[in-house]
């Protein structure tokens, strides 16, 4: 006898709200800085803005992006407040493209970006990625789409932030860009056997252990 196990439906499920920015605002998404004087603030759009009027959407028409550039000490985040239910795979995939231009300036400190997982209290649970800019001078500079994926399955069951952090060092050492789309978080279960099928087992080893003893009678 052949007994089959298998856990319920595969289908994964997009648990990150306007990933890809199609509204053409932030809704799902909280956008902040801390005040300090910047290039270009958090925004919205189609192809063409920013400081390069260049920016260029990883697919459909919008996409978010920001200056990345601005005086010592400028902070942005962009974040959102995701619930990870218990039992489930989570994949978080992001996609961001940086450019800048150190226009012959010297500078020592790199620009630093960083995705993490934060509680709802801003305290840190794990750092993801984190990528340092160097423009000391440098010329232009696009350093194209980067794509990333991380598995967040450890977080299941939890609610859980997540952050996408940039720092400027030093004072308007060049003007750069920094762009976001195709965000997405999809779950999916655990490929773990439902009770309903352990129960089917223990029929069907019931099942081998009575057709075995009949035949030794």
């Amino acid at each position: 006898m052949f007994v089959c196990l298998f856990a319920g439906s595969a289908n994964a499920a997009e648990i990150i709200v306007n990933g890809g920015f199609e509204t053409g605002d932030f809704s799902g998404w909280t956008a902040t800085n801390n005040a300090i004087s910047e290039l270009t603030p958090h925004t919205v759009s189609g192809a063409g803005g920013g400081w390069f009027g260049n920016t260029s959407p990883l697919s459909g028409s919008f996409d978010a992006y920001n200056g990345f550039d601005g005086d010592a000490g400028l902070t942005y985040d962009l974040f959102q407040d995701v619930t990870i239910a218990s039992g489930v795979n989570a994949i978080l995939t992001t996609n961001h493209r940086i450019q800048y231009d150190g226009f012959g300036i010297t500078s020592t400190l790199d620009r630093i970006f960083e995705i993490s997982i934060l509680d709802l209290g801003g305290l840190l649970l794990a750092n993801l990625y984190s990528e340092s800019i160097t423009l000391n001078g440098a010329g232009f500079t696009d350093l194209g789409w980067n794509n990333q994926t991380f598995d967040l399955s450890s977080f299941a069951g939890n609610t859980v932030r997540i952050n996408f952090h940039e720092f400027i060092s030093e004072d308007f050492t060049g003007p750069t860009n920094i762009e976001f789309d195709n965000i997405s978080l999809q779950t999916s279960p655990s490929a773990v056997p439902e009770p309903a099928t352990f129960a089917l087992l223990g029929l069907g080893l019931a099942g081998i252990g009575y057709s075995r003893k009949k035949k030794k009678t």
